[in-house]
């Protein structure tokens, strides 16, 4: 299991500190940032659906279920990112252009990364706040806030590679 907000390829006793280590939480780009509390146990796509007591990422593999993990009947256990846009648009997600505040709808940009075998891979999921913000929830690490989608590009994480959106509830941050 290559964590989600994490390296992938990295041996397992690797995963789960990556992101303190990479990401420190005094790194500029950050606004505000929350340390998870000793029972978080959710990362950014379950963040980004507005979940916090749920771990969401395909099984490893070698067919081993992580030991927190959640995946959607139906969906395959790899790391395509097209995988991960059919994810979000089983939740309610639309494919649209670009990360600019629309007030009426909730966005999320995707992340990807290239890997040593040339192939795109799904990396991370960030939110957008009411207010223009964005917001993500790195792995097993920090919950962060940010100004700019790009602002987590770089060898971690990759780039956005696509934008989605859905309808905004009153109870949506």
């Amino acid at each position: 299991m290559a964590g989600m907000g994490e390296a992938a390829g990295l041996p397992d006793g690797e995963r789960r500190g990556l992101n303190k280590r990479i990401i420190a939480p005094n790194d500029p780009r950050f606004l505000s940032v929350r340390s998870p509390a000793a029972e978080d146990t959710y990362n950014c796509i379950a963040w980004a659906l507005g979940i916090r007591d749920e771990w969401w990422e395909p099984y490893a593999a070698d067919g081993i279920a992580e030991d927190r993990g959640h995946w959607p009947a139906g969906l395959p256990h790899d790391r395509d990112p097209d995988t991960l846009r059919e994810l979000f648009r089983r939740e309610g997600f639309a494919d649209c252009e670009g990360g600019s505040l629309d007030p009426v709808v909730v966005k999320i940009a995707l992340y990807r990364i290239r890997n040593d075998a040339g192939s795109y891979i799904w990396t991370h999921v960030a939110r957008q706040l009411k207010t223009g913000l964005w917001t993500s929830k790195l792995g097993s690490s920090y919950e962060v806030t940010h100004r700019n989608t790009n602002d987590l590009d770089g060898e971690l994480y990759g780039a956005v590679y696509a934008y989605m959106s859905k309808p905004r509830r009153g109870d949506d941050p």
